[in-house]
C-alpha cells in the first residue's frame, strides 16, 4: 500500500482563498494556444500569500487585449494607467520576479467557486486604494 502526503499548498489549490488585494510576484509569463484553437492567450502566473501560499493565473486573449491587460502591463512597470491611450507593448518589459498588487475575486462556473484576478496596481504608498 502506498503512503503519501498532500501539502497545505496543494490542498489550497482546490479551494478558493480569501478575496481582496494581495502583493504578488510574477512567476511566469507565457503565450499559450486558446481552448478554441483559433487564437493565443498571454498567461501570467503569480505567487501570493493570503491564508496560505497560493498560485493564480489569468488569461489575456490576443483577440481582445483590454483595459485589464493595460493595467497589468503598467503595474509590472510600476506605473499607473491614468487615462485611455494607445499603448505600445514590449513583452521584454514584463520581468519575471516583478511585484505588483492583484485583486482577487470569486467567480462561479457551474456552481463551483474559483478565485480570479480582476485588477492590477503598481506597488506604491497609495496602493491598494481603500
Amino acid at each position: 500500500m502506498a503512503r503519501f502526503t498532500i501539502s497545505k499548498q496543494d490542498l489550497a489549490k482546490g479551494m478558493p482563498g480569501p478575496i481582496g488585494w494581495y502583493k504578488a510576484t510574477l512567476k511566469s509569463f507565457t503565450k499559450e494556444k486558446a481552448k478554441d484553437g483559433n487564437s493565443m492567450n498571454w498567461v501570467p502566473i503569480f505567487d501570493y500569500t493570503s491564508d496560505t501560499e497560493r498560485e493564480i493565473r489569468c488569461w489575456f486573449s490576443e483577440k481582445s487585449l483590454s483595459l485589464q491587460f493595460a493595467r497589468f502591463y503598467y503595474a509590472i512597470q510600476n506605473k499607473k494607467l491614468a487615462q485611455a491611450e494607445d499603448i505600445s507593448v514590449d513583452t521584454d518589459d514584463i520581468k519575471i520576479g516583478s511585484e505588483i498588487m492583484i485583486h482577487i475575486i470569486l467567480t462561479y462556473v457551474n456552481g463551483r467557486a474559483f478565485n480570479n484576478v480582476d485588477d492590477f496596481l503598481p506597488i506604491s504608498e497609495e496602493t491598494p486604494p481603500f
